[in-house]
This record gives structure tokens, sequence and C-alpha cells, in this order.
């Protein structure tokens, strides 16, 4: 496990480290969720190097987030076919949690049952004849949550997407020491592709009105549904890794947007 005080500690207990740019340029759009200014210094931000180590479990403080190669920007690069967001719908951090949706639907709601579910009990078939999902079983424009919410230029990846993350990056357990205490825990992901990173909090899931798993499970819908039965598939990570899978539509979940643009 490493543990990451601040740079200067990291520094005296050897940790390899260069110094680079980051950058916290926003692109002028008109969509997509709004941030507080970026205060981020314009001289060069040490680097502290988290992936030569072996060690699956990383904890760092706050502060040190752009240290380990985390933006502020919306949108990551990370040489992939799309770009991918850096951070939930709802949120405006990276390390936040945001909003909880069921598949298919754009507003949240306080009671995660089937009922609130317009997707829930549709077959394949009859998700095309009204037009939520298209011929490519991807959710369309109205019903998709990153969308609506952010603007036409986001939407929810689809499982190709999804499995193209997986199959292009390296990941580890990070573990954000905040100010107050507490720790928001979630995966790191670093692309084997240009070496950019985005992070993915632990939000849990929503069943009911209660819920679960929040700091050992994350699940990020996808717009693609399942072939079969009432599921749709989703980015689900812990401590172990990624994975992708299907689960029931009318669970809520948290929305990680992509962009081509």
């Amino acid at each position: 496990m490493i543990k990451v005080r601040n740079f200067w500690l990291a520094l005296a207990m050897g940790c390899a480290f260069s110094v680079g740019t980051i950058s916290c340029d926003e692109e002028d759009d008109e969509d997509g969720p709004k941030q507080e200014e970026n205060k981020t210094p314009e001289e060069s931000t040490p680097s502290i190097d988290i992936w030569s180590s072996e060690d699956s479990t990383v904890i760092v403080k706050l502060e040190d987030l752009q240290a380990i190669g985390l933006t502020t920007d919306t949108l990551v690069d990370l040489g992939l076919s799309v770009k991918w967001a850096n951070f939930n719908v709802g949120a405006s951090k990276c390390y936040e949690y945001g909003n909880y949706y069921q598949w298919g639907e754009t507003d949240t709601t306080d009671n995660y049952v089937p009922e609130s579910c317009r997707t829930y009990a549709l077959p394949i078939s009859e998700l095309k004849e009204q037009g939520i999902i298209g011929a490519d079983s991807l959710l369309t424009a109205k019903y998709d949550a990153a969308t609506v919410n952010w603007g036409a230029k986001y939407r929810m990846p689809s499982r190709i997407e999804i499995e193209e993350l997986m199959n292009n990056t390296e990941s580890k357990w990070l573990i954000i020491e905040m100010p107050d205490s507490s720790s928001v825990s979630g995966r790191i992901t670093k692309s084997n592709k240009n070496g950019k990173s985005v992070f993915f909090p632990v939000a849990g899931i929503r069943n009911y009105s209660e819920i679960a798993d929040v700091g050992h499970g994350g699940y990020c819908w996808s717009a693609s549904a399942y072939e079969y039965g009432r599921n749709a598939w989703l980015l689900h990570f812990n401590s172990k890794g990624f994975s992708c899978y299907h689960l029931a539509r009318r669970y809520g979940k948290s929305v990680r947007p992509v962009s081509g643009f």
C-alpha cells in the first residue's frame, strides 16, 4: 500500500518524481456541468508517481490529486474512441458521488422502485417500438441521463466503450483522505495510450429508499440494453478491479458521460 501524505513527505521517503504541467483549461461550451473557478497555480505542479509500485492500493490527501495526475477538466482524452468525463452527472468534482438514475430515466427519485422506472418491464422489442432505444440497442437522446442533464455534446457510454476503457487502462484502488478526516474510495485509471487518468468513486447503488455498497462498490450505467430480460449493461468496480456486466434497470446507479466531440 502506498500512502502519500504530501509531495514533500513523499520526496523524503524516496518516491520518484518529475515536474510536469497539469492543464486545467476548460473548453468554451454552453453545455455541460457548471464548475467552480479553477484555483490551480500557473507554476508547474510536482508529479507523484503512484504507478511504478506494485501496490494495488494508494492513499493520498485531497490536495495531492493533481500531483498524481487527476485534473479538473470536464473531459479527459485517454486516447480512446471517446473522451471520458472527469466526474459523474450531479457532481462537480471527481471525488463526488453525484446523482443516481434508473436506466432510461433522466431525473432522480426518492424511491427506486420498479414503478418509477419506465423501462423496467419492457422487452427489447418494446424499447425499440417506443423509441427508448435505437436499432443499435442504445438509449436515444431523450432517455439518456447524460445528454438530458449535460447537453447534446454528452451521452452515456456504450458497452463497447466501457470495454475499451477496461482493456486500455491500468487501475489502482485509491483512497482520498478529506480535510474533515473522512475518506472517499474508488478506482483511478491510467491510460495505456497517453498516461492520462480519471477517477471513479464507489458511490454504491440505490434500491428503494436505501443506498448500499457506498465505499465498496461503484456502478456506472451504460446506454446499452441487455439482450435478455429487464437488465442493462454497466461498469462495475471495487477494490479488486473493473468489470462489465448487467443489472436490473430499476436500480439507481451513477452516470459517467462520454463525448465524441
